[in-house]
Formats: C-alpha cells, sequence, structure tokens
C-alpha cells in the first residue's frame, strides 16, 4: 500500500480529518477519482460532513491505492518489453561541477521552501501562515486549550500564547474547533489572511479552573438496540455535594459542616456554564435515593421528585421538550462507608444524537462504558440490567 494512503488511514482511526487530507495530498490521485477528493475535501471545509463521513473516505482512499497499483503494475509490464539496456553516458567533471551545483540548488530549494507559502504539485494548494489568541471574557489569554483549524497541518494542546497554523490559501472562512471541558466547539470567521485573530470564549478563566476542580464530568457516547449513537455529557455536579437525606429540594457540603442550600440556586448562579457547554441539546435530571431505611417504593418517589427539582432548575433556559427526568430509585443495599455518595448529584446533557435514537438505550449504553464512576448504575432499582435500560425516563411534564 501507498505509504501516504496508509498514514492517512491511520489518521482517520483518530478522526484526525485534516491529517488524512494532508497525507492523501502528497498522493498522485488519478484524473478520474480527483474530483471526488476535492468534494470530499469541499465538505470538510464546510464542516458538512456526514455520519458515515470517515468510512467514505476510506473507501475511497483504497479505491485510489488500487487505481496506482494497478496503473504501477502496467508501466512495470510495459518497460519488461524492452530487450535493449541503457548505459548513462560518461560526465567529465562530474565532481567538480555536477555534485556542488546540486548542494547549492538543494540549499537554495530549502531557502524558498522556508520564505515562501507552500505549494503542493499534486493537489496545487498553497498555505498561507496564520496565527490565532484565545482569550476569555475578561481579556485574558486562555491556555491549556486543545486547538485545531479545519484544513491545517497543525493541532494541539497550547500553553496562553498565540496559536500558529498553516492552513489552504484562498478559502473566505476559516472553522476553529477549540475543545472546553472536554467538548469541541466550532468557531466560523472571516479569513484575514496573516493578521492574528483573538477569539474570546465566554467563560473566565477562574471560573473555568473552579469547574474542572469541583466537577468530575465524562463525555461518552451511547448506542441503541438498532445502532443509533447518542454522545452526552455525564455530570456529577460537585464532588462535595450531596442531596440532604430525605430531602428533594436541597443539598448539603460535606466539607462545611453539612451547611445547606438550595439546588437550583446552587447550579445556576455558581455555574452557569453547565449548560453553554454540556447541555448544548438538551438535559436529563437524575433523581437517585440511597440505601435509606424507608424501603424502595418511597425511595423511588423522593427520587423522582429530586429529579423534578433538578428539571424545574433549567425550565427557564431549554424548551420543555429538551428536558427529561430520569429516576434511578434508591440504591440497592451494600456494604459500604459512604452511602453519601449513592445520593450524588447527578446531571446529563445531551450533545448530540442521530435522527429516532433512543435515548434511554444509549444512556444506558454510554453509563456502563464508564469505569471510573463513583457507583454501578445496575445497583439501583430502577434500572434493568437484562434489558439494558432505565425502567422510568420521562418528557418533562
Amino acid at each position: 500500500m501507498n505509504p501516504h494512503i496508509e498514514n492517512a488511514l491511520k489518521c482517520l482511526e483518530n478522526a484526525n480529518y485534516a491529517g488524512y487530507f494532508e497525507e492523501m495530498d502528497k498522493v498522485e490521485i488519478p484524473k478520474h477519482l480527483k474530483t471526488t477528493h476535492e468534494e470530499h475535501r469541499g465538505r470538510f471545509m464546510a464542516g458538512k460532513e456526514s455520519h458515515n463521513f470517515a468510512q467514505q473516505l476510506r473507501i475511497f482512499a483504497k479505491e485510489v491505492d488500487k487505481s496506482l497499483f494497478n496503473d504501477r503494475n502496467g508501466a512495470e509490464e510495459a518497460d519488461s518489453q524492452e530487450n535493449h539496456s541503457y548505459s548513462p553516458p560518461s560526465l567529465p567533471y562530474f565532481d567538480k561541477i555536477i555534485v556542488p551545483l546540486s548542494i547549492v540548488f538543494l540549499v537554495y530549494s530549502v531557502y524558498l521552501l522556508l520564505t515562501t507559502p507552500l505549494y503542493c504539485s499534486q493537489s496545487n494548494t498553497y498555505y498561507q501562515k496564520i496565527s490565532l489568541l484565545v482569550i476569555d471574557k475578561q481579556q485574558k489569554p486562555l491556555g491549556g486549550l486543545e486547538v485545531n483549524l479545519a484544513g491545517s497541518t497543525e493541532s494541539g494542546k497550547f500553553s496562553n500564547k498565540t496559536y500558529n497554523f498553516r492552513v489552504e490559501e484562498g478559502l473566505d472562512t476559516l472553522r476553529f474547533n477549540i475543545k472546553v471541558l472536554g467538548v469541541d466547539t466550532s468557531y466560523v470567521v472571516p479569513n484575514n489572511g496573516r493578521k492574528q485573530e483573538s477569539f474570546q470564549l465566554d467563560l473566565e478563566e477562574n471560573e473555568l479552573k473552579e469547574i474542572e476542580k469541583r466537577f468530575k464530568y465524562f463525555i461518552e457516547e451511547g448506542q441503541d438496540s438498532s445502532g443509533r449513537i447518542a454522545r452526552f455529557s455525564i455530570i456529577i455536579v460537585d464532588r462535595s455535594h450531596y442531596w440532604t437525606a430525605h430531602n428533594t429540594t436541597s443539598i448539603y457540603n460535606a466539607e462545611i459542616n453539612g451547611m445547606q442550600q438550595d439546588i437550583c440556586s446552587f447550579i445556576l448562579s455558581k455555574y452557569s456554564l453547565l449548560h453553554r457547554i454540556w447541555l448544548r441539546e438538551g438535559v436529563i435530571a437524575v433523581g437517585n435515593a440511597c440505601q435509606e431505611p424507608y424501603g424502595p417504593e418511597r425511595n423511588s418517589k423522593i427520587a423522582y421528585e429530586r429529579a423534578k427539582t433538578l428539571a424545574d432548575c433549567f425550565a427557564n433556559i431549554y424548551n420543555k421538550r429538551n428536558i427529561f427526568l430520569l429516576n434511578l430509585g434508591q440504591h440497592k443495599e451494600i456494604k459500604t462507608d459512604n452511602i453519601d455518595i449513592q445520593r450524588s448529584i447527578l446531571i446529563v446533557g445531551i450533545l448530540a444524537k442521530q435522527e429516532g435514537v433512543n435515548k434511554n438505550e444509549a444512556l444506558y449504553d454510554a453509563f456502563k462504558k464508564l469505569e471510573t464512576m463513583p457507583f454501578d448504575i445496575d445497583n439501583f432499582h430502577n434500572v434493568d440490567a437484562k434489558e439494558k435500560r432505565f425502567k422510568a425516563m420521562e418528557l418533562y411534564p
């Protein structure tokens, strides 16, 4: 297999579309396939990738490799039919003239490569250098973010400094993907050439650090029984706060002598970043109860009211059709030194979903993929482990 095509396929395994196109641009793509290649590039640059885009690129790359293989074999067969041999003429003064001139030409070529836009003969593509600075709403540079530019040859995690990229020249707009709290956020802006662009994210650096310190979150995909997929953000709201025992509206802080406060004011005032980053297409409010002495039936009602309380907090932010209640019920009795964990405050954000996906089954599958949750989701009474779904998930009433 062509080594560049092999590298392009490895890029697809890591969902690195920019790396795929960079490697494919190094391949002399047959004329009858160039149009398809440019169509793929156009869809990627416009951000219009379909759910099976990676599969389409993989099939196309293999088709290119097969065509190159056939062309190469045909050329070798034609050469083998020529029976005359070729002897290169002797070159006088080879060591004294040709070699020095070759070295000078090589040095000059490197100089041109470093001082002019990159030119790729296979794809007839020029590249330009641009720079990017990400700032917060206090105009402070933000570091520790993963930033990549569609069609660029560089990406990675950067500190508080300007990010430099090479991008295809002639584009009217640029599409940056910035990963914040595990979630990709896209920004499309006009292409102003080499001028530095500053992107302001609607958050503060201190707030971002506080979120990362106080929250435990998981970004995970789940699949329903029909193979459709949804992507979720599963959030333990605060690792030191739990539902107050037998209460459905307040939480207590285990670090400050059990101080109690209203759950809505806690979530919406202190951590407004929740609904801006993690709850993009909707929210699933989770209600749960620990192995308290009242029994599964009564504790299931407590768990439901807790889910309802959480849902009420978001009723003024989301359309009710995008709010769901998940009642896990009571945790089954197990031997433990800390039942507070069973009353952890859980919120699930819907980041993306395929049309027609069964969110109940997909969310259960996402939960089961997580190996670092503080409890096993199957240990709650309203979970049907055999059917791989939740017994009590409904639309916000």
